[in-house]
């Protein structure tokens, strides 16, 4: 239920999106409204991060690409669900490693850039 009052948008993606996001979009469903509300004022308090590796890259507001490009619901289908996905001991693996973890096509390689 939640997801879709969520739409277009990914509810992880909301959550930790540096984009700022107008409340009022999200008033019909109180449990959104307020997990977004008291979400943002602990993100203030303990002086969070923005950007989580949690986030989720499809449908993400702060990435745009995922909402006209479906080669990443094609990743999100593979395992490349969350920023995380990329990144190994802090550092972004390579689109060879990609390719070797997730299966991902050459043909993929400018989407991975």
């Amino acid at each position: 239920m939640e997801k879709e009052d969520c739409s277009p948008f990914n509810i992880g993606a909301i959550l930790f999106s540096p984009i700022k996001m107008n409340n009022t979009i999200y008033t019909k469903n109180p449990i959104i409204h307020n997990t977004i509300r008291i979400w943002k004022q602990i993100k203030l308090t303990l002086k969070l991060r923005n950007l989580s590796l949690l986030t989720p890259l499809v449908n993400n507001p702060a990435f745009k690409p995922s909402f006209t490009d479906k080669t990443y619901n094609q990743w999100e289908k593979l395992g490349i669900k969350l920023i995380s996905d990329v990144y190994k001991m802090g550092n972004l693996l390579s689109f060879q490693q990609l390719q070797s973890n997730y299966k991902l096509k050459n043909d993929q390689y400018f989407k991975y850039l």
